[in-house]
């Protein structure tokens, strides 16, 4: 006599669980066997729309990488837009008085409704930098979202900015 899997385990489990439950039924009248089948089968129902509408919101929910979508988010007036508006509303900290120089790089979700969150900096240099330029893009206009099999989907995006503020 050897062991048995999970899978065989499983397996007699609901033969054993089948047996006694056509056993209780050939004891019932047709209508108690009917109201049984019946609460079986709402469960079992329930069930899979729980599972439906958990796969949906997963899919709802996913952010897909450039490479992934079929066309690609869209800003009003371009990229070029984008570091126009950046290099215009960005503020160098007004209290460090020393050389800032480098380059900052934000991550952050374009959501299917246009708008943006999920910020993460990926470079910084200090000195607050890296959250002025997440306060800047923030404030920009919302985007014309990414799209895949036709429907408007959340997509990752990146963007840098190179600092070069000289010591006062």
């Amino acid at each position: 006599h050897g062991k048995v899997g999970g899978y065989e385990k499983n397996r007699l489990k609901w033969l054993r669980n089948a047996r006694e439950n056509i056993t209780t039924l050939n004891h019932l009248s047709e209508r108690e066997k009917f109201n049984e089948i019946s609460s079986d089968i709402k469960y079992i129902e329930e069930k899979e729309n729980y599972r439906n509408l958990k796969i949906k919101e997963e899919i709802e929910n996913q952010i897909y990488k450039f490479e992934e979508v079929e066309k690609l988010p869209e800003f009003a007036g371009g990229l070029d837009n984008i570091k126009k508006l950046i290099l215009k509303n960005y503020q160098y900290p007004s209290d460090v008085d020393e050389e800032i120089k480098g380059k900052l790089v934000v991550e952050f979700t374009i959501y299917k409704d246009g708008s943006t969150g999920n910020f993460n900096i990926l470079e910084d240099v200090g000195f607050g930098c890296g959250k002025e330029l997440i306060r800047v893009i923030q404030r920009l206009p919302r985007w014309i979202p990414a799209k895949k099999n036709g429907n408007a989907v959340n997509t990752k995006f990146q963007t840098d900015l190179k600092l070069n503020k000289q010591a006062e």
